[in-house]
């Protein structure tokens, strides 16, 4: 009963990032209208943040404050290290800065994995209250009573708004018929290689039947 609380902000987390406002769902940031995209390509992640975080200020005209990872992409990036295995962003003996490019990483295994969310939450989103939490329960309901049985319900009545849609962009892998289009021609030009080199292995060994000794 003390915990429904604590379950219906964990809905409300999920439902601010990748809900489709759909009633009852609330308006997540992920399915805003107009916010800006960056494609990860050949880039590493870093640089696709940073990326998005200078269309947010050229584009949005707004200034990122903060970035939101799914758990696994960030451990990716916690775990990057230099050529010589120097972890970048500190030793493994301790937290590390959850930072980058000075914004702060919000971790949550609500966001899509492997798309990541840039944006200036400060300034350009609100979570907006009409009701606070309540928690009902009843034992009226069918045979409950009967059978010794409560029903419990936790709600609240709000709504997100998100009043600038180029403060915010998505950061995430790159479009799929660019990822085809690269497999395509990676696996053409294993085809072709491989038929030279089947070529050349037949010449060689007509040239020894030719000549045995």
């Amino acid at each position: 009963y003390k915990r429904q609380p604590l379950m219906l902000w964990q809905r409300i987390d999920l439902q601010a990032l990748v809900g489709d406002g759909n009633t009852p769902n609330i308006l997540g940031v992920n399915n805003k209208s107009g916010i800006q995209t960056q494609a990860k390509g050949a880039d590493t992640t870093m640089d696709a943040v940073h990326k998005a975080i200078t269309k947010v200020r050229v584009t949005g005209r707004a200034f990122p404050n903060a970035v939101v990872f799914h758990p696994n992409d960030w451990q990716d990036i916690r775990l990057t290290r230099t050529a010589d295995g120097i972890y970048i962003l500190g030793a493994p003996t301790e937290a590390g800065p959850e930072r980058l490019f000075g914004l702060r990483c919000v971790q949550s295994d609500n966001q899509t994995e492997n798309t990541a969310v840039v944006g200036d939450f400060a300034n350009y989103s609100q979570i907006r209250v009409r009701r606070g939490v309540e928690v009902e329960k009843t034992n009226s309901q069918s045979s409950d009573f009967i059978n010794g049985k409560q029903a419990i319900r936790a709600s609240v009545r709000m709504c997100t708004v998100w009043r600038r849609a180029a403060a915010f962009a998505t950061v995430g892998e790159a479009a799929a018929g660019q990822v085809v289009a690269a497999q395509v021609g990676q696996v053409a030009r294993h085809r072709l290689e491989f038929l030279r080199r089947a070529r050349a292995l037949a010449r060689r060994g007509a040239e020894q039947a030719r000549h045995p000794y």
